[in-house]
């Protein structure tokens, strides 16, 4: 997708959606719903820059959502910024 900046931080995607960058640390945590374990589609749900408050993110919502959703923690290597739609 093409983004074209119209205002500070601002952008519209090629698509007709408007979006803003979004810094995603190193550790992410994601979560897919618990009835499609075997599903690729997980959603970014917090990101941090050290594992120890990652991990423990995980054990609480993992605890805290059983039999709804699953968590599970992904070291990406390094930060980096995404374009995030904003709704």
């Amino acid at each position: 997708m093409e983004y074209t900046e119209i205002e500070d931080g601002v952008y519209r995607g090629s698509d007709g959606n408007l979006y803003h960058d979004e810094r995603v640390l190193r550790y992410r945590v994601l979560y897919q719903n618990a009835d499609t374990p075997n599903s690729e589609n997980w959603n970014l749900y917090m990101s941090y820059s050290s594992f120890e408050p990652a991990q423990a993110c995980v054990e609480r919502q993992n605890e805290k959502w059983k039999g709804l959703n699953v968590y599970k923690l992904r070291d990406a290597g390094e930060a980096t910024t995404i374009k995030r739609l904003i709704y």
